[in-house]
């Protein structure tokens, strides 16, 4: 839901905005120091009068919180204006660990500073530059304003259900015909997020909450839809709990568990919400080290889940004793910048849009869930999925919506970038090849099915 452009503002704007009594509480957590500082240089750096201020304080800034892409990629632009050649090379070694590279063709001055690195160099730099086409175009929404944030499928039949932020709506998606189910009929209904349907296929559990990008919605509330899956009659609203004060709710994706309770991510009062339909119940969980909670993921056979901060990494929520741990992460991987987990192969598929270009990964983990062991790219296609977001897994294949729009709107205005029709993308799936921490491009075979008819059942 966090889009790269606004990552630049949110790191200079969260570095003020958390209330002294979460500042305080995350002191003690070294991760979340190092961010805080990273946070303040980059602020600096941001209104230095000059190049020559500006770049030490971007350096300042990725030295202080090494895992954040965004601040090495910046470096490296940075140090390109400047002809630094040594604080260039540095910013790109790192980068290339994170098996990233921004898209140096698109930009002379990066190029021409790879061109300048020895050749063996340049040419690991350039192959992580490439896209990696794994995934497949498998339908798309033929109007170019929907603004889809959130995706699901009916697991038994294929059907896709697709949220829309801009129309307040779910679409079904079905052999390429979507149907607007109509939501925004209720007034009621802000900006759709998040989606997700029942294992029987009859319900869908939506998060709405009034949004600028969704015009007219200014005053309305964060609340839990429960929706008929076929005639998209809504069954219940259900308010999200009081937020704290100086924020809102601002819920984006959910999941839900065998139990029947919805567990949602809120971005903005940064907690898991937890709601239990037989009784009408809310449970909230916090914690002072989370500052945009996005995607959410059970593991399997435990009664804990694994949470996606989009600015502070991967933590593990036993629900039992509501303890959170900070997931270990090697060198040489970041976790940052994730969205939209997904449970597969002793690990969780996501969509990490916090990093350039942004890709989908498989990033494994322990038994326990409380380390990352490796991470591997399963589709990066930057000309295909810009702007990709959530996904959900059909069978054998992960489907994702590839260009959200997010980049195409702004305080709730059009911006010049053209609209194009809604690409949902199909990434067919094969089980990781352990091999350690690195990681690595592992595309599936080139004749893996991708064919909702042939994902859809178990």
């Amino acid at each position: 839901m966090r889009r790269l452009a606004r990552l630049v503002r949110a790191i200079v704007v969260l570095a003020s905005s958390a209330t002294p009594a979460l500042r305080a509480q995350a002191v003690h957590d070294a991760a979340s120091d190092s961010a805080a500082v990273a946070r303040t240089a980059w602020r600096d750096a941001a209104s230095a009068s000059s190049l020559a201020v500006a770049l030490p304080l971007a350096e300042r800034a990725a030295i202080a919180w090494p895992m954040q892409p965004v601040y090495w990629t910046t470096l490296a632009r940075l140090a390109t204006r400047a002809a630094d050649t040594v604080r260039f090379a540095r910013a790109m070694r790192m980068l290339e660990r994170f098996q990233l590279a921004p898209t140096i063709r698109a930009d002379s001055a990066l190029w021409r500073g790879v061109q300048q690195l020895r050749p063996q160099d340049t040419a690991r730099i350039a192959s992580l530059a490439r896209e990696l086409r794994a995934g497949r175009l498998l339908t798309t929404i033929a109007d170019s304003t929907v603004f889809a944030e959130g995706i699901d499928a009916d697991q038994r039949t294929g059907t896709l259900y697709v949220a829309s932020i801009r129309q307040r709506t779910v679409l079904a998606v079905r052999d390429g015909v979507s149907r607007d189910l109509g939501l925004h009929r209720d007034a009621r209904v802000g900006a759709v997020f998040g989606v997700r349907v029942s294992p029987d296929g009859r319900t869908l559990w939506c998060t709405s909450v009034g949004h600028e990008n969704a015009p007219g919605t200014a005053t309305v509330a964060a609340v839990l839809l429960e929706v008929d899956a076929a005639t998209g009659a809504i069954r219940r609203v259900v308010p999200l709990p009081a937020a704290p004060a100086g924020r809102s709710r601002l819920p984006g994706d959910l999941v839900l568990s065998a139990d029947g309770s919805v567990l949602i991510s809120d971005s903005d009062a940064p907690a898991v919400l937890r709601y239990e339909p037989r009784t009408d119940r809310w449970e909230v969980f916090t914690d002072p080290r989370w500052r945009s909670p996005q995607g959410l993921a059970f593991i399997p056979g435990q009664h804990a889940m694994i949470l996606a901060d989009w600015s502070h990494g991967l933590f593990r929520l036993d629900l039992a004793t509501r303890a959170v741990t900070r997931v270990h992460v090697p060198d040489g991987i970041t976790v940052l910048g994730l969205d939209g987990l997904t449970w597969y192969d002793g690990g969780v598929l996501a969509v990490q849009n916090g990093v350039e270009p942004a890709r989908i990964v498989h990033i494994t983990l322990t038994t326990a869930g409380t380390a990352v062991t490796a991470m591997r790219v399963v589709d990066r296609q930057p000309t295909l999925a810009p702007d990709p977001t959530i996904g959900t897994r059909v069978g054998n294949a992960y489907l994702y919506v590839a260009n959200s729009q997010w980049h195409m709107y702004a305080n709730g205005a059009r911006t010049q970038v053209p609209l194009t029709p809604t690409r949902l993308v199909c990434v067919p799936l094969t089980p990781a090849r352990r091999s350690g921490t690195r990681s690595t491009d592992s595309a599936p075979p080139p004749d893996a099915s991708c064919k909702l008819s042939d994902a859809a059942a178990p």
